[in-house]
């Protein structure tokens, strides 16, 4: 009976132990998750960013092949008026 005493300290010990390193487990999964989830996050951010941009430079260089197709329109000659003598 004695013994059974002891094991069973033993095995309070032990699953203690286990207990503990588990939550330590869980303390740095749960950290290294939250990293991860940041790093996607910034991740996600950055590929809208540069979506953004390259549509940006696209709708740019759509312009620019427009004005390169029309004819180039000369700004209108203004008229001078005869200068007035004077008398």
């Amino acid at each position: 009976m004695f013994e059974k005493f002891i094991q069973a300290i033993r095995d309070l010990a032990y699953f203690s132990e286990q207990a503990r390193r588990n939550n330590d487990e869980l303390k740095d999964l749960r950290r290294k998750h939250e990293e991860t989830a940041l790093a996607v996050q910034r991740l996600a951010f950055e590929i809208q960013r540069l979506k953004e941009n390259e549509a940006h430079e696209r709708e740019k260089q759509m312009l620019r092949l427009e004005l390169k197709g029309k004819p180039s329109q000369k700004q209108p000659v203004k008229k001078q008026l005869p200068k007035k003598s004077s008398r």
